[in-house]
């Protein structure tokens, strides 16, 4: 079990002290965080633990954005490549910790005001992993409500719902900071919970990360692979029958569609299936028909 911190916290630098008392009377083990507005010149080192970071960008000498993911050695964090962006002023740090043989994926975010929708590159993506969390200030506006709850309608994702992040006097009531993560992990996030404040206008989430339970395992369905159909076998045990002399009676038609079934299925190969990846996500789909658009397109044009 490890114990970690997430938190848009508005100017790292200026707080660092703070931060780091909070994370030492709390026993934090892992600390994330947005809107960071680290420089190179800055100085984040703590302890001995493993730093990934991305720095501001600076905008007329003000600096905006920024993440940074700290964590005890034992945990072994590792960067992983995040998904392209198409706005310049979204952001997401990907990063990685060992579990169960494999890794859980987390994508620490942040979805600028001036972006319409939260990037389909980033959702894509963090759905193409066993274990996968999204955590950040997504900015949600009514528009990215409707496309996160039709993200975890059509994945396999679930939103973790905590009270209020947001402290500002226009805003009151709000939660930009979402937190959402893959159904087979979920009972492995537990003691979610809102800290005191840590200097920013937004309230951080704290939470425990079990590492050593095991995951949760989804029924399996055996299924045939008809696509697989050895047809030649088919057909050749079919005619046998017919020549054979299958009886004709009042029944004919449904003996023979109940041979035809069974040979068909004793020549299909047998599939596991898990229920949760029956359904291809609606967001997944729309790319493939825009891929499909493109591909035509220029097939048409170098034509």
């Amino acid at each position: 079990m490890i114990k970690c911190l997430y938190a848009n916290i508005n100017s790292y630098n200026n707080k660092k002290e703070l931060i780091r008392h909070y994370i030492e009377n709390n026993s934090i083990q892992c600390m994330m965080m947005v809107e960071t507005k680290t420089k190179l010149k800055h100085n984040v080192k703590y302890k001995n633990w493993d730093t990934i970071i991305k720095h501001g960008n600076i905008l007329n000498e003000n600096t905006r954005g920024g993440s940074l993911v700290q964590a005890e050695k034992f945990i072994s964090i590792g960067k992983s490549n995040p998904p392209h962006l198409n706005n310049p002023w979204n952001e997401v740090l990907h990063f990685t910790i060992p579990f169960k043989a494999e890794r859980i994926h987390i994508f620490l975010v942040y979805i600028h005001h001036s972006s319409q929708y939260i990037e389909e590159n980033l959702l894509v993506k963090a759905s193409q992993y066993k274990y996968s969390m999204i955590i950040g200030d997504l900015n949600v506006n009514n528009r990215r409500k409707k496309q996160l709850k039709n993200f975890t309608s059509n994945s396999d994702f679930v939103e973790i719902c905590t009270p209020p992040t947001f402290l500002m006097e226009n805003n009151k009531g709000t939660t930009p900071d979402r937190f959402l993560c893959t159904k087979n992990i979920l009972q492995n996030i537990k003691n979610v919970q809102l800290t005191p404040d840590l200097g920013s206008n937004h309230l951080a989430i704290e939470f425990d990360l079990d590492l050593e339970s095991n995951p949760l395992i989804y029924p399996t369905e055996t299924r045939y692979d008809y696509s697989k159909c050895h047809i030649g076998k088919v057909n050749a045990e079919m005619c046998q029958l017919l020549k054979s002399g299958l009886p004709i009676t009042t029944n004919y038609i449904t003996s023979f569609t109940q041979n035809l079934s069974e040979i068909i299925k004793k020549h299909s190969p047998k599939i596991q299936v898990k229920y949760y990846s029956q359904k291809i996500p609606a967001y997944i789909l729309r790319l493939i028909k825009v891929k499909k658009q493109m591909y035509r397109e220029i097939t048409i044009n170098e034509g």
